[in-house]
């Protein structure tokens, strides 16, 4: 549902004559409870919108999730069309439980889902560059600066192929991170 203010992934209302708007503002960090996302709900009818089917058979909080992003990026790309590439949001993932870690970090395409231009950085480099192992969120957050400058300096080096983030999102063996203006899970 596109409406004049935002956009949202619309559920009919059960009357019949309107829309249930759904869609993710963020995340906040709650005492004890931790990152939580939070949104907001709204109520639309056909006037009020512009009305699309979403073909994708996705849970709703990834399509949430997948909106949010996409507007996220809508917004920087109208806001600052001339400038430098390194606004993208980052993807840090890590295989776990391996004996010899291997780190990716790549930007994150929201649009299409993938992870673009991906470095590897196997156990001995996080070591070297003083990223903390296992993956977990509040790593991630207590490194984000160094892994964005990280993949600034190694980038310009060598890149791996692009790869889906479901590739990552549906393995269980791997943990992954989108680093953007907070850090949350992929």
């Amino acid at each position: 549902l596109r409406a004049a203010w935002s956009t949202y992934i619309g559920v009919p209302a059960s009357s019949g004559d309107g829309y249930i708007g759904l869609r993710l503002l963020g995340a906040v960090s709650l005492k004890g409870i931790g990152m939580q996302d939070i949104g907001e709900a709204v109520w639309l009818s056909s006037n009020d919108a512009d009305i699309s089917v979403v073909d994708e058979e996705k849970a709703l909080l990834q399509l949430l999730q997948q909106e949010r992003h996409r507007t996220a990026a809508r917004s920087v790309s109208v806001a600052n069309a001339d400038f430098d590439r390194g606004v993208s949001d980052l993807v840090v993932c890590a295989e776990q439980n391996a004996n010899a870690p291997m780190i990716l970090v790549g930007e994150w395409d929201p649009i299409s889902e993938e992870v673009r231009r991906p470095i590897r950085l196997d156990g001995v480099d996080a070591e070297r560059y003083g990223l903390a192992m296992p993956l977990t969120m509040q790593n991630v957050e207590t490194h984000s600066v160094a892994y964005q400058k990280l993949y600034r300096t190694l980038s310009r080096i060598e890149t791996l192929p692009s790869f889906s983030a479901d590739a990552i999102r549906h393995n269980a063996n791997f943990s992954g991170f989108i680093i953007g203006a907070t850090v949350e899970p992929l």
